[in-house]
């Protein structure tokens, strides 16, 4: 554990001048984005900053494993493979999520004190318990695994290739399953029960597809990572 958080505090430094020219160039976009909207903050900044930082900030993960002036000082630290995978995924994933949501947090305070003395009167205050703000952390963490394998996989434009061979994979499977239905309602048209039945099954299947995403991504990245230290 103590290793584990070494290495996350020496990446956390190593990016440090990226993480606090990000944090006033969110705090910028969140203040020209709120003052369209009468001053009030919305949730779906919070959201939108999520994704797409998150997703930038995961592509570019893995860059010592794919630059080969620093790969060998980084597969030679005195650390597991596996504190490497959680170092990385620690702060792209979980750690990002709810240190942006601190940020969203304070920015909001501060917002409804420069409210209050400019105005004399208050904004609501952002409920983070919000059942839409949970599951949009919820499908990111989903989303963000797609992209931590890719970022292993892929050593230049790693969220390019990753969003283009996801969205052919869609494109297949959706292709598939179309079909499939299509086969299946014609042939059991007479059966309107059966139908729904299979309906039902259909989106259970789905639903175990979508949470079995993350973890077959968890372990293909972290095979990966081995693969690179054993070059």
């Amino acid at each position: 554990m103590k290793r584990l958080n070494r290495l996350i505090i020496n990446d956390l430094k190593i990016n440090s001048k990226v993480i606090f020219i990000s944090i006033a160039a969110v705090f910028v976009f969140w203040t020209l984005l709120s003052l369209g909207s009468g001053g009030v903050l919305s949730l779906s900044l919070y959201t939108f900053v999520l994704y797409v930082g998150g997703f930038v900030m995961t592509s570019r993960s893995f860059k010592e494993l794919h630059n080969s002036e620093i790969a060998y000082h980084y597969l030679t630290l005195p650390c597991s493979n596996l504190e490497r995978f959680l170092s990385k995924w620690v702060i792209t994933s979980v750690g990002y999520a709810i240190a942006l949501l601190a940020l969203f947090l304070i920015y909001n305070v501060l917002q409804i004190v420069i409210h209050y003395i400019l105005f004399s009167h208050g904004i609501p205050f952002i409920n983070i318990f919000d059942p839409v703000l949970l599951r949009s952390m919820g499908t990111y963490i989903i989303l963000h695994s797609i992209v931590f394998l890719g970022a292993v996989v892929f050593k230049r434009y790693s969220l390019l290739k990753t969003a283009l061979f996801v969205g052919c994979l869609m494109l297949v499977f959706t292709i598939f399953t179309g079909s499939i239905s299509f086969r299946l309602f014609s042939l059991w048209a007479p059966y309107a029960v059966q139908i729904q039945n299979v309906g039902v099954l259909v989106s259970f299947v789905l639903n175990v597809l979508w949470l079995a995403i993350a973890p077959f991504c968890w372990i293909v990245t972290f095979n990966r990572i081995k693969e690179y230290e054993i070059c």
